[in-house]
């Protein structure tokens, strides 16, 4: 069936040679008009609305909440992210890295990565580094040598540059000024600050007037001006003379103190000596006058007028001279005095027998001989080939016989003798060699006074050689080791001075400083030491340590074959001088208090500020009390002797012996008396020793 509209064409039949014509078309009339879609503007911009909403709840949903601290608070922040968004004081940043970058002025920019990680909320604070700062420096006076830090900068006035933002410490120091320290705070960012530091002066005016006047002031043998005169002296113990031709020269010693002014009495010149011109042949011999020394000759001696004055000279080799002499007032005369030569002799002997005999470098021939010698100091030198030379300094005596016996030494013998007696640590501490090679015995009798428990008698044997310090260690050298040791004050009284005695030091401590000492020297250290604690100690090492306590009561106790009670003697009172104990100087510092006793120092003293024991030891009572190697304990009685002993294995609290400045009773003072501890104190520091070998 034909479709609607169309006609349906019936078959025909063709026959060959037929024409086929075209028949009549008429197309279709359409049904309506034709409709295309076109989308509304409304229904766009929705879609694109929702599209947004879906990409922010996405990345809400994704982002982590970034809180985000930076130190200055006005900083300039920067996040380079495509996407973020700021809510509050929180920014939504997705999980990843971001270049950041935050500037404020008078900081250095900070540029680094910001590392978001996978949690929900996260916190980032950053502190921009200050600009340095600059230091504009005065002083008053100007000139002074400025430090920053301990380095220096110059002198002021000055402008130091690139001051790192903090405190520093700054010190400047001037020609009779005193030195000044003090701590300035450096605000930084580029800021320009400026320091004005006034100098105290290191001097005291002290005003000199003489009759008559117009002599000649000297300080110190230096020129200072002329009377009546007011002269700026530093700060000291100072010698001053006044003098004038045709007058005695006046001397006195004046302790001057910054800033305090003096005025001295007013000097009353005397009338010069007579004046006698004394020469000898030889010259250089000794003069005395009336008994005093008074120098060597060629020499000017001022003699009292219209008195007989006694002149003798002296001189090794020559027999002395005697002169007497009177000369008026203000008269002058020479005197010359031809000295006799002094003739003594002087019996020689060496082994080997073959040895030569060199006197002031001129041969004399084979050693074993008896030679006449003037009586002045000769240089006499024995020696033989395979053989160390021997040289001495003889000084012959008239009716005195000499006698020099000697026995060459070879060269592994030598080496053996060369060991030095006393030797000088890194830090400065000098040390003496000791070789006791005896036995001797430690601790105090029970009908002692003042005697304790702990002081047990016992047997000590002592056959190793050692080193022991001179001294006590100061506080210089103790702070070579550690810097920032301060030993203080007590009672506002200093105890920090150079050359005073280190105290405040832990038992510890000490022996960390032996072993520093022992590394500065390449020695084996003596004390097993691990993180900055001692484990225990190496007995065959020969670096540094403390005393055992047996060397050191040997070293202050045995004088001339027995034990003394204290370091004077065996009673008390001490004499005056014999070390710094509680006296009367201590009185309202210390419970206790030697009564009519004064040393002069109501606390710690310079080390070797008195008279050293009778093996050249310095405060080994008196002082401070010090440190020694042993653990301590309460001896027992004893089977037999000990030989070298350390002490204890083990125990809770050192050893501590020696009176201190803090000490005055009968108990304390004594050489036997013994304390512990392990905490440093004000009067506790210590001296080192160590093995010869």
């Amino acid at each position: 069936m034909a479709e609607p509209g169309f006609r349906s064409i019936e078959p025909a039949r063709f026959d060959q040679g037929s024409v086929i014509r075209p028949a009549p078309f008429t197309p279709p009339t359409p049904r309506g008009p034709v409709r295309r879609w076109r989308p509304r503007p409304a229904a766009l911009v929705a879609g694109l609305a929702l599209c947004l909403c879906a990409v922010v709840v996405w990345f809400v949903l994704s982002a982590r909440a970034v809180h985000i601290v930076v130190e200055p608070a006005d900083a300039e922040v920067e996040v380079a992210a495509m996407l973020k968004l700021q809510l509050g004081s929180r920014l939504l940043l997705r999980s990843g890295h971001y270049e950041f970058s935050a500037r404020a002025e008078g900081y250095h920019l900070l540029q680094t990565t910001l590392e978001i990680g996978p949690e929900q909320n996260q916190s980032k604070s950053f502190v921009l580094e200050k600009l340095p700062g600059r230091l504009r420096l005065q002083s008053a006076p100007p000139g002074a040598e400025a430090a920053v830090d301990g380095a220096a900068r110059g002198s002021t006035p000055l402008l130091v540059k690139e001051l790192q933002a903090g405190v520093h410490a700054l010190r400047v120091s001037l020609d009779r000024y005193q030195p000044l320290e003090q701590s300035v705070s450096i605000e930084g960012k580029g800021i320009e600050q400026e320091v004005m530091l006034q100098l105290k002066p290191a001097w005291a005016d002290v005003t000199v007037s003489s009759t008559p006047a117009n002599a000649e002031i000297f300080v110190d043998d230096q020129s200072a001006g002329r009377t009546p005169s007011t002269v700026q002296i530093l700060e000291g113990k100072r010698a001053i003379r006044v003098q004038l031709s045709g007058y005695k020269p006046f001397f006195s010693e004046l302790q001057i103190v910054a800033e305090q002014l003096q005025t001295l009495p007013e000097i009353e010149l005397q009338p010069a000596d007579a004046v006698l011109e004394l020469r000898s042949r030889p010259a250089g011999a000794s003069v005395t006058l009336d008994g005093k020394f008074q120098g060597r000759t060629p020499i000017e001696l001022a003699l009292a007028p219209g008195q007989s004055s006694t002149v003798r000279l002296f001189r090794d080799g020559f027999a002395g001279a005697e002169r007497n002499v009177q000369l008026a007032s203000g008269e002058r005369r020479a005197l010359d005095v031809d000295l006799t030569p002094d003739i003594a002799s002087v019996d020689i002997r060496a082994t080997p027998a073959d040895a030569e005999l060199t006197i002031d470098g001129e041969g004399r021939g084979l050693a074993a001989q008896t030679v006449t010698l003037n009586t002045s100091a000769h240089t006499i030198r024995i020696h033989k080939p395979g053989y160390v030379a021997y040289e001495t300094t003889v000084t012959p005596r008239a009716g005195i016989p000499q006698q020099v016996h000697i026995k060459l030494q070879t060269e592994a013998e030598a080496r053996i003798a060369a060991i030095k007696p006393q030797i000088t640590a890194a830090g400065g501490a000098v040390l003496k060699l000791f070789r006791p090679n005896g036995t001797f015995t430690l601790g105090a009798s029970r009908r002692e006074p003042g005697r304790r428990a702990n002081e047990a008698l016992r047997e000590v044997t002592l056959q190793r050689p050692f080193y022991l310090g001179v001294n006590e260690i100061t506080n210089a050298q103790f702070k070579q080791f550690d810097p920032t040791h301060g030993s203080g004050d007590f009672q506002q009284k200093n105890l920090d001075g150079a050359n005073q005695p280190v105290v405040k030091v832990t038992w510890e401590r000490a022996v960390l400083f032996c072993n520093w000492l022992s590394e500065k020297d390449g020695l084996q250290p003596f004390y097993q030491v691990r993180d900055g604690k001692v484990l225990g100690a190496t007995p065959g090492a020969a670096g540094y340590r403390l005393p055992t306590e047996a060397e050191w009561e040997w070293a202050a106790r045995f004088q001339s074959g027995a034990m003394t009670r204290f370091t004077w003697g065996e009673a008390l009172p001490p004499p005056a001088k014999s070390g710094n104990f509680a006296d009367q100087s201590s009185v309202g510092l210390v419970a206790q208090v030697l009564e009519k006793y004064q040393d002069g120092y109501p606390v710690s003293s310079p080390v070797g500020s008195f008279p050293p024991n009778g093996k050249g030891l310095w405060d080994m009572d008196g002082n401070v009390a010090e440190w020694v190697h042993d653990w301590y304990d309460v001896p027992v009685d004893q089977v037999s002797a000990m030989t070298d002993p350390q002490g204890p294995a083990g125990g809770q609290h050192r050893v501590i012996r020696g009176a201190s400045w803090a000490h005055g009773t009968v108990t304390e003072l004594r050489l036997s008396f013994r304390d512990y501890g392990t905490e440093g104190r004000d009067d506790v520091g210590f001296r080192i020793a160590r093995y010869l070998e």
